[in-house]
């Protein structure tokens, strides 16, 4: 996906949990490497572009993404380098100490509800579900705490199993499911596989094949991607 195709994601599913008045948005996956991080800081960023005051809040213990993408920089300076209002990492040893209390479902959604109060958006980067590796609360507990939650699914790569198990954690925590994020960074365009299968015949007929490449790629229909 180019990077203009990425951007009208964005809007859509900003402008879709604007939408329904989602004020505390958990983002979430099945496994680890889904896309969760890249996409709570996408969605935060939109929210800041909107003019809204955005929270975002990392609650990966075990692997934070973001503060291993700026090893250099002190958590309290990334609000400035990711343009948003607020950025806390449990992974920082002063915020994990200052939130050590919310660690209790009912803390938790408290915790929330003060945030509300300070923030016009609450963006939850949540570990995987299936993972075993949350120290503190459960991941589908802090999903259900939240008004609404987005499951990222990494096409080609994701077990179907892996997906179910995820599921049924989350419902049976009443979670809401606002949707599915389906990452299809290793899912081509059909376009891309038939100018790959083209080269097959490079030999036989070069010309009608460059011909077909230039067709193929010009094609909006066969770009899409599935």
């Amino acid at each position: 996906m180019n990077t203009s195709e990425y951007h009208k994601e964005i809007d859509i599913l900003f402008d879709r949990t604007q939408a329904k008045g989602i004020r505390s948005l958990a983002i979430t996956s099945s496994v680890h490497q889904e896309g969760v991080s890249s996409t709570a800081l996408a969605l935060a960023q939109r929210g800041e572009q909107a003019g809204l005051n955005v929270l975002l809040l990392e609650l990966n213990t075990s692997s934070p993404i973001l503060p291993s993408l700026y090893p250099g920089i002190i958590s309290k300076n990334f609000p400035d380098i990711f343009r948003i209002s607020a950025y806390f990492s449990c992974a920082s040893t002063v915020v994990h100490t200052a939130l050590s209390d919310i660690w209790q479902r009912k803390n938790f959604i408290a915790f929330l509800q003060t945030q509300r109060e300070l923030y016009d958006l609450i963006i939850v980067d949540v570990p995987p579900v299936t993972s075993d590796e949350t120290k503190y609360l459960p991941s589908e507990i802090i999903c259900s705490c939240c008004d609404a939650t987005l499951l990222c699914v990494l096409f080609s790569r994701t077990q179907e199993s892996d997906v179910k198990s995820a599921l049924k954690k989350l419902h049976h925590t009443e979670t809401h499911i606002l949707g599915y994020i389906a990452n299809d960074c290793f899912n081509p365009p059909l376009a891309d596989e038939l100018i790959r299968e083209t080269y097959r015949l490079e030999s036989y007929t070069p010309g009608l094949m460059a011909r077909l490449r230039r067709r193929l790629s010009k094609s909006h229909l066969l770009s899409l991607r599935i």
